[in-house]
């Protein structure tokens, strides 16, 4: 039988379907499209093939009703892992002790996990800089109370970010963002 399409493009496929129409919080921007952006972006890096499908699976097992074992059983174990490895602890619903709890569980994972969280935040991060740029008004996503709990945020990220990754374009872009929206 011959093989249609590559297991990218069948994280693509599957991620177009199961989010639809779903947007990220507080903004237009449709999360398959947020999705696949990340796992372009780590490939553009070159990463490898189960990276990239992590990246455009990201957001999968918190945003769907799919599974653990779901993703096992569509993409493998590995990617599975990643994916489950990258998610916070939403019964804490208090953002910044949520945020505290879930960089000290980062701060121990992969380059190859942290390339995943670089670029899923890059992404998320232009789009609220966009929204900033057109608007003239900021966007607290993800629930932040405020402009200073999102600075706090993205800063702290990327302070560990740049203390465990090599210099890369996407970690660049990352700081120089920071840098622009809230420096």
């Amino acid at each position: 039988m011959v093989q249609v399409y590559t297991k990218e493009e069948q994280a693509i496929r599957f991620v177009v379907k199961v989010l639809d129409n779903q947007t990220l919080k507080n903004e237009n921007l449709h999360l398959a499209f947020h999705s696949v952006s990340v796992g372009f972006m780590l490939k553009n890096l070159g990463c490898n093939e189960d990276v990239v499908i992590s990246g455009i699976l990201h957001s999968i097992l918190q945003n769907t009703e799919y599974t653990y074992d779901d993703v096992a059983e569509y993409f493998g174990k590995k990617i599975a892992k990643n994916i489950l490895i990258i998610q916070e602890d939403n019964t804490i619903k208090d953002f910044k002790q949520r945020k505290m709890e879930w960089l000290k569980k980062i701060k121990k994972q992969s380059k190859d996990i942290l390339l995943i969280i670089l670029a899923d935040h890059l992404h998320y991060l232009i789009t609220l800089y966009e929204i900033w740029k057109e608007k003239k008004e900021n966007t607290f996503g993800n629930l932040a109370k405020d402009y200073n709990e999102q600075k706090w945020y993205f800063l702290e990220l990327e302070q560990l970010l740049t203390s465990q990754l090599e210099e890369n374009n996407l970690l660049l872009r990352y700081q120089k963002i920071c840098e622009i929206y809230f420096k």
